[in-house]
């Protein structure tokens, strides 16, 4: 048994009144854990709040706290969340992500928690695959079928790997997340990711423990192939350099902080513009990398016309 308060579950909802009882039921009834499950409301129009009052009157002996909050949207919600944690409950080892929506495995949390528990001095991620279901829970597959991913710190600036409702990472990297915000970040858990991968250890778990709920009121969720393909057109047609955008900001919060094989791949793509040499450099830089070969193809060209 985890000792208590080592882990803080954050859930942010927005309308999910129709599918939030069955995700916490779920998560209090994990096993070989103690959690504290701190919820915030994020300014939900339905009867969300309504039904967290609800389940918190039902289960007393479980440690909830309830936030009423603004509508800021998930990513900010998620911050709020992480923030208040960190102040409110400084023995809190572990913290979690969850969406309100989804089933966790009754095994999520321990598995998780085992895979990273070793380590106390640097940030931690764990993140796993996911099942994904329709509203009614039956089988759709893996949010991700392709093998394990490749994990540096190259390709976690250009590549997403982590789903933040399979999340959970140590006081460590809360921290970090906290007190390093940039502009302008798009997906919280991406975010995460590459501060865990630059500066600590990300693990992925291949199987999947939990069921990832697929509908038409998901806040993020997995794009159908046309609309990933449809996306990608638009960012090869677009100049708004995102990734080459982030690597700044990224390299002017932390440059005195990178060092080695971080620093070398945040300041290849940040300033990949800055000579002819630095952008065949990246061109041919291999661990700069997507799994699939067509997310390759495009991104080297974006780098050809200087669009990255």
């Amino acid at each position: 048994m985890i000792e208590k308060d080592d882990i803080a579950v954050l859930l942010s909802a927005y309308n999910g009144s129709e599918y939030i009882k069955e995700q916490l039921d779920s998560i209090i009834s994990q096993k070989s854990v103690s959690i504290k499950l701190i919820v915030r409301d994020d300014g939900s129009t339905d009867d969300t709040y309504q039904k967290l009052l609800f389940f918190k009157e039902k289960h007393p002996d479980t440690d909830i706290i309830l936030i009423k909050g603004e509508n800021v949207g998930y990513v900010k919600s998620f911050y709020l969340l992480t923030k208040f944690a960190l102040e409110k409950f400084p023995g809190i080892q572990y913290f979690s992500f969850s969406d309100h929506d989804d089933i966790w495995l009754p095994d999520k949390l321990i598995l998780a928690v085992s895979n990273i528990d070793n380590d106390s001095t640097h940030p931690c991620l764990y993140c796993s695959n996911a099942m994904m279901v329709d509203k009614n829970l039956n089988k759709i597959g893996l949010f991700r079928k392709e093998s394990k991913p490749h994990i540096n710190p190259k390709t976690c600036l250009i590549q997403n790997i982590v789903t933040g409702c399979t999340t959970l990472f140590n006081r460590e990297a809360a921290r970090l997340y906290v007190n390093h915000q940039i502009p302008d970040i798009k997906v919280h858990d991406q975010y995460l990711y590459i501060l865990c991968t630059l500066f600590g250890r990300v693990v992925y778990d291949c199987y999947p423990h939990i069921l990832y709920r697929q509908h038409g009121n998901n806040q993020i969720g997995k794009p159908s192939l046309k609309n990933r393909i449809s996306t990608s057109m638009k960012r090869l047609l677009s100049d708004s350099h995102s990734l080459e955008y982030r690597a700044q900001l990224i390299y002017e919060e932390f440059r005195q902080n990178l060092k080695g094989e971080s620093l070398n791949a945040v300041s290849k793509l940040a300033l990949y513009r800055k000579s002819i040499f630095n952008r065949i450099s990246l061109f041919f830089d291999t661990d700069f990398r997507y799994d699939s070969i067509i997310s390759n193809i495009i991104f080297r060209f974006k780098i050809i016309i200087g669009r990255v």
